[in-house]
């Protein structure tokens, strides 16, 4: 099985956390694979994703540009020095399709995200490139696995990638009778108030089509004492992550987590004690 796995014993938190928040995208994956292609786009489309982040769509080059499920492009502004670094939200297939990617960019004062923000626009002209280890392997046919998915805040951008991609193969595989790659998707997902929860809807419209994938959202900051409906209350804990391993196939399961630095310390440490061993344990940090 090819997969590109960044383990757990990777994992260098403490000291390097302020080291890496004054750092770049760029010195931040120095040592990361990316292709040797850089290839110019278009905003073609933009909107409001939450409350602080903008979903944008890249009309690209449909030959010369590919990417994995997961990975991230180096985004390239004309008018700014500094390159941005943002995951992309949608799937190959729409690439295929469609020649589009779609991006999830939260508001800062980041000069890539600023200009996303406030200077973009419907005709914008960037250049992209794609890279990143944290991806789903799509050639992964014929090995039934299940999948858990952990993503905090705007790190659900990555998973959402890969949890479309996924359910498409599946859908493909139930299509043409063949042995799906994917069993059981689940995906555990917090932010800090309901407003912030990129992707919702979406996530519950596939969850009610498609039995094989259950999904929970968690509220992790205060709003005004209830909790609405469909939503649950608390961080994602470790007593929660062993009670939904334990409803997987341990032996076949992959699971990917992104977001802040301290949340994937713990829950790659969560895990690795709930049986789940590190080879299938893929992160990335989100800063």
């Amino acid at each position: 099985m090819a997969l590109v796995v960044r383990t757990l014993h990777r994992l260098a938190f403490s000291w390097r956390l302020k080291l890496a928040s004054l750092s770049t995208h760029l010195e931040r994956t120095e040592n990361v694979t990316r292709s040797d292609v850089t290839i110019p786009a278009t905003v073609s489309a933009m909107w409001q994703e939450s409350k602080s982040v903008k979903g944008v769509s890249l009309s690209v080059e449909k030959h010369g540009f590919n990417f994995k499920p997961g990975q991230w492009v180096d985004l390239f502004i004309p008018e700014i020095s500094v390159v941005g670094g943002f995951s992309i939200t949608s799937t190959p297939r729409l690439l295929r399709d469609r020649g589009i990617i779609q991006l999830a960019v939260k508001e800062s004062d980041h000069p890539p995200a600023a200009w996303i923000h406030n200077k973009c626009h419907i005709g914008s002209r960037v250049s992209i490139r794609c890279g990143g280890y944290f991806f789903y392997d799509e050639s992964l046919g014929g090995s039934l696995n299940d999948l858990l998915l952990i993503g905090g805040g705007v790190g659900i951008t990555p998973i959402a990638s890969i949890i479309q991609s996924a359910i498409e193969l599946r859908e493909e595989s139930e299509k043409e009778e063949t042995k799906p790659a994917v069993n059981q998707i689940v995906l555990l997902y917090s932010a800090v108030e309901t407003g912030e929860f990129l992707f919702e809807n979406r996530f519950r419209y596939l969850s009610d089509r498609h039995p094989f994938f259950q999904v929970r959202f968690h509220i992790t900051g205060k709003e005004n004492g209830c909790v609405p409906e469909g939503f649950y209350y608390g961080r994602i804990d470790s007593s929660l992550l062993h009670q939904t391993v334990q409803l997987l196939d341990v032996s076949r399961l992959l699971c990917y987590v992104c977001g802040p630095p301290p949340m994937i310390e713990s829950m790659c440490m969560s895990l690795k004690d709930g049986g789940v061993e590190q080879s299938r344990i893929l992160y990335e940090k989100w800063w």
